[in-house]
């Protein structure tokens, strides 16, 4: 959602792939890259091959790379430069997969607490 970022976002978004230099900070994979990703997780570029591309031996399709720029501590508000990391998608997911955890928890235990308060119980904690 783009209204949560500053007017100035693909400035700053542009000036974080140039500083990491086009490639994922955490694992180094270049953006634009088409390749798969192995059994190991790991992404094996292609050279020759278009995204979607079927690649038969592994039954999977080529894609492209497409870097995402990450708040470092998910607060969309602080695009500080020491805040933000060029990050593939996998590492981007990776990234925030303990915010996604973290805020599923606080949902469930707020309907949780909800639900007691309105069967006439006491709030759970």
């Amino acid at each position: 959602d783009y209204s949560k970022y500053p007017v100035n976002w693909k400035e700053i978004r542009a000036s974080i792939l140039e500083r990491a230099q086009h490639r994922c900070e955490l694992c180094g994979v270049a953006n634009y890259a088409v390749g798969y990703r192995n059994w190991a997780g790991l992404f094996v570029p292609l050279s020759g091959v278009e995204a979607g591309d079927p690649i038969v031996d592994l039954r999977t399709r080529a894609f492209k790379i497409v870097l995402t720029v990450a708040h470092i501590d998910n607060d969309t508000t602080h695009n500080a430069p020491d805040n933000l990391m060029a990050l593939c998608q996998k590492c981007h997911n990776g990234h925030d997969a303990r915010y996604r955890a973290a805020n599923r928890r606080a949902k469930r235990e707020a309907a949780t607490a909800a639900t007691a308060v309105a069967a006439g119980g006491t709030k759970v904690k």
